[in-house]
């Protein structure tokens, strides 16, 4: 083989295995953009960035997500005490006014269906009516409770959530969903970006008991019953 020869295959290997980094690149962003649940402009931004300008593109995105993880809060963080507030949950039939939050001194409580409908007891026996209440711990959203008169419902970011925890940005615009099926209380994971925990174990679909500490983001919650 000549030396001219041997320089083409040469640039040629060079060559594919630039391509094969460029290629690997924009792959990689891309599943990250996908997983991280950014809004599609953010994600068609990096996305021309790092394929338009091969390398540079790719450091500069790599850069971006050590700044986001450097400077994003914690797992869990002291929240200030806030003033306790109560969301009502209904079911939507019809286009809804969405309403703010009450104070919880000013709550009337409603009346609600059958224990059965919402929580049934053991053996079916029908006992005092009892109301479940989904009480914020840790998060932006501390001191909020959400009073869980109907099921099936959603967590999430997005406003079509029936709870809406829009100030927690580790929480995906659709979380996670509490449902009740064969008689009992469940909440699953609906692929979230970060995950879903109950007392602390990671979960996709998991039954749910009076006392259960309820984890998305960095908001902890706490199912109760009154």
């Amino acid at each position: 083989m000549t030396e001219e020869t041997s320089n083409i295959v040469f640039i040629l290997l060079l060559s594919c295995l630039c391509f094969l980094l460029w290629a690997v690149s924009i792959i990689g962003s891309y599943i990250d953009l996908r997983r991280r649940d950014l809004p599609t402009t953010e994600q068609i931004a990096w996305t021309a960035l790092v394929t338009f300008l091969p390398g540079l593109g790719f450091a500069a995105y790599l850069f971006a997500r050590l700044l986001t993880l450097f400077f994003s809060p914690p797992q869990t963080m002291a929240q200030p005490a806030l003033k306790k507030r109560v969301t009502f949950l209904k079911r939507i039939d019809e286009p809804e006014v969405r309403t703010g939050t009450i104070p919880a001194v000013e709550l009337v409580r409603p009346t609600v269906p059958d224990p059965e409908e919402i929580y049934p007891s053991a053996g079916g026996n029908t006992g005092p009516r009892r109301i479940l209440i989904l009480a914020v711990l840790e998060g932006p959203h501390t001191g909020q409770e959400f009073i869980l008169n109907n099921l099936p419902f959603s967590i999430g970011r997005e406003p079509e959530a029936a709870i809406q925890l829009e100030k927690d940005l580790r929480v995906s615009r659709l979380h996670a969903e509490i449902y009740q099926k064969d008689g009992s209380l469940r909440i699953r994971d609906l692929r979230s970006t970060h995950g879903t925990h109950v007392n602390g174990f990671s979960i996709d679909d998991k039954a749910l008991e009076p006392g259960d500490k309820i984890e998305v983001g960095i908001s902890g919650m706490r199912l109760e019953v009154d």
